[in-house]
């Protein structure tokens, strides 16, 4: 993701680029305090990265709907799942 923010701020008019990296580097500090992306198979959500990022997008898009924010959450968490087995098995990171 870092080597991704200056190719998009390259495309970017000086005062947005400016404003996306502030922002990066607000929601990067925040989510990295998080040790867990997702619950192991037995615990709740709360306190995981997914479980933040679905209260985060609850509040802007849905008047902080809980039953959205578990969706949201549940997405997350799935996508996630997705990309790393995908990742696994064409051996991106090998």
């Amino acid at each position: 993701m870092n080597a991704l923010l200056p190719l998009i701020q390259q495309e970017l008019e000086p005062a947005i680029g400016a404003q996306l990296e502030h922002l990066y580097n607000m929601r990067n500090t925040f989510y990295g305090g998080f040790c867990k992306l997702y619950p192991d198979k037995e615990e709740d959500l709360k306190g995981t990265l997914f479980w933040e990022f679905g209260k985060a997008m609850g509040s802007v898009y849905a008047d902080s709907n809980p039953v959205a924010i578990m969706q949201t959450s549940m997405f997350g968490m799935t996508f996630m799942e997705a990309m790393i087995e995908t990742f696994e098995e064409s051996n991106v990171f090998s």
